[in-house]
């Protein structure tokens, strides 16, 4: 990596580390730490939102995400490059009436994001809190629409072997 390069970057902002401070507390910084197999102390070192000497890595944050399962650090990352992260359902052996139940909230998730700007451009101005009613709305839409595209793919047959392909 080109030194110059890397020392111009900034560092994530507090409040990722931050949040994944509280994650580790709220867990318990002790049991968390017998689980990653080091020090409370160590531990408790690389999560201080402000460490000079201790850093957190990527397999911290990783490690501390899955074993405390609060999403909540990963959440204030996506924020930091304005994106959004989505918990894909699990969808083995969902009936093909769950499957309408899913191309029927689509459509409701898109209603939701059309009466939110149609409120929103009521008065020709759109205040923060309006865009940021839309924009939630919006990423639920998104999260219904992914969540449809992988419900229709779970539903793909694999030919076997020995099936014969049609003749053209």
């Amino acid at each position: 990596m080109n030194i110059s390069v890397a020392a111009s970057q900034t560092p994530a902002p507090a409040d990722v580390f931050g949040m994944l401070h509280l994650s580790a507390k709220a867990f318990g910084i002790t049991r968390l730490a017998g689980v990653m197999r080091v020090s409370p102390g160590v531990l408790t070192n690389k999560l201080a939102p402000m460490a000079h000497h201790h850093k957190t890595t990527l397999d911290d944050f990783i490690q501390v995400l899955r074993i405390t399962g609060d999403l909540s650090p990963l959440d204030a990352l996506c924020r930091l490059f304005d994106s959004a992260r989505y918990q894909l359902p699990r969808l083995d052996n969902v009936s093909d009436s769950a499957l309408l139940d899913l191309v029927n909230k689509v459509h409701a998730e898109g209603g939701d994001v059309h009466r939110s700007m149609n409120e929103a451009l009521a008065d020709g101005i759109v205040t923060q809190d309006e865009f940021n009613e839309v924009d939630c709305e919006l990423m639920e839409w998104i999260a219904a629409i992914v969540e449809l595209r992988n419900r229709f793919g779970s539903l793909v047959v694999k030919p076997s072997e020995t099936q014969v392909c049609p003749s053209v």
